[in-house]
């Protein structure tokens, strides 16, 4: 009887021939589980806030790509200059963002967004949930822990090394040059 050598380096993602989720169902389902309860709680984020769909991109498009000027931010959002202005302008009244004129060309203004806006950016993407995932695991026993850990340091290795189907990060490191927003 000859056994056969299976990879089973942890680092290496599982070499699978086809992506279907009826390959691993139960795995799949259960970490959409998991997902899904982290998005009813952004959502729930959503919901409750007084500022519209249009403004929560501008922060987030601010808040993961850095102050940028309100051409840029136009260009990122696939809008108009004008429209762009003046979703800015209802950002800067709320107190989530403010205007910064550009040192090299007085006529540059950069829009940034203040602490109360980097704060609700964070809610609004889900990146405040860390609270929420560690009350999971403070469930868990520490063995329990070590092997999601490996796990999860698998799959988000998996999940960093697969494209986006028709979506380029603007924060990509090949992407630096092509997209408004990291110019």
């Amino acid at each position: 009887m000859s056994q056969k050598h299976h990879d089973t380096d942890p680092k290496k993602p599982a070499k699978t021939h086809s992506n279907s989720t009826a390959q691993f169902p139960e795995d799949v389902e259960l970490l959409a589980d998991v997902l899904g309860a982290m998005m009813r709680q952004v959502t729930a984020e959503w919901v409750n806030t007084d500022i519209s769909t249009a403004q929560i991109k501008v922060l987030l498009a601010l808040h993961f790509a850095g102050a940028r000027s309100v051409s840029q931010l136009a260009l990122a959002l696939s809008i108009g200059a004008p429209t762009a202005s003046h979703l800015v302008e209802r950002v800067v009244q709320a107190g989530l963002a403010v205007r910064i004129e550009s040192t090299s060309d007085r006529r540059v203004t950069h829009v940034h967004l203040t602490e109360r806006g980097h704060d609700m950016a964070r809610r609004m993407s889900g990146l405040n949930q860390k609270h929420l995932i560690a009350q999971w695991m403070s469930q868990l026993s520490d063995r329990q822990r070590a092997a999601l850990k490996s796990s999860l340091r698998t799959l988000v290795a998996a999940a960093q090394a697969a494209p986006i189907d028709g979506i380029e990060s603007i924060n990509s490191p090949n992407n630096k040059q092509s997209h408004p927003l990291n110019n």
